[in-house]
């Protein structure tokens, strides 16, 4: 049930900046039963779409124990932040 609610209020965030890639990372993209939060990050062309991003996920964060990661494309060029975190792309059917 919390998984259906996930994808439901990930899908609506999502369409604030369709262009952005979604991941997840952490113990519970690894499949850890004792995972405390889901860790997500966003990686969005720019500023104003990750303020777009952040005002739209104000919900999933308030719902859910989500712990929401957000960078540009630059940011995350210059971190490496998808591979040197695991991070699995969300990709929904």
């Amino acid at each position: 049930m919390m998984f259906e609610f996930l994808r439901v209020l990930l899908l609506q965030a999502m369409e604030s900046s369709p262009e952005s890639r979604w991941y997840i990372f952490g113990s519970f993209s690894r499949g850890d039963p004792e995972y405390k939060d889901i860790d997500v990050c966003v990686i969005c062309a720019n500023d104003r779409d990750a303020q777009l991003i952040r005002s739209s996920c104000d919900n999933l964060c308030s719902s859910l124990p989500i712990d929401l990661i957000i960078l540009t494309e630059i940011e995350e060029c210059a971190l490496h932040f998808i591979e040197s975190e695991n991070c699995k792309l969300i990709e929904f059917q």
